[in-house]
């Protein structure tokens, strides 16, 4: 983003004198906004036994900050290790997938992580339920 502007001078002298000068004033963003996303809680429903590749849902966080900072990557993270091999997350598009078979009547839960291109990596995290039905 930039603010142009002209500043004219004048002096009290007789005959009165002026100066135009042009000022560009360029503002560079930093990273100082973490991503957003726009709920804390996500819930997905999946048929029972679904196939590999199977896609879950959906994620996306938002950043206010001026690219390059505002892109977002992506990261499932779980501490149940059935769940974090049973499901990926697109680290670009927030699209979560199915890696190998669910479980029929089983309940998965997961975090899933934004963060963004900066320096200080700044992020948020949102939860996801995953109910695999019969």
């Amino acid at each position: 983003t930039s603010v142009y502007f002209q500043v004219v001078a004048f002096d009290q002298g007789t005959p009165m004198k002026s100066v135009v000068r042009s000022i560009d004033i360029r503002l560079i963003d930093v990273n100082d906004n973490p991503p957003m996303f726009p709920q804390n809680h996500y819930k997905f429903g999946i048929r029972g036994r679904a196939t590999p590749g199977t896609e879950v849902g959906h994620v996306v966080a938002s950043d206010a900050d001026a690219p390059p900072f505002n892109v977002n990557k992506y990261k499932l993270k779980s501490i149940d290790e059935r769940t974090q091999k049973t499901f990926e997350v697109d680290e670009i598009t927030g699209i979560i997938r199915i890696t190998q078979r669910t479980l029929m009547q089983h309940t998965y839960y997961m975090n899933i992580i934004a963060l963004n291109k900066g320096q200080e990596n700044l992020q948020a995290t949102a939860t996801v339920t995953v109910i695999s039905s019969r």
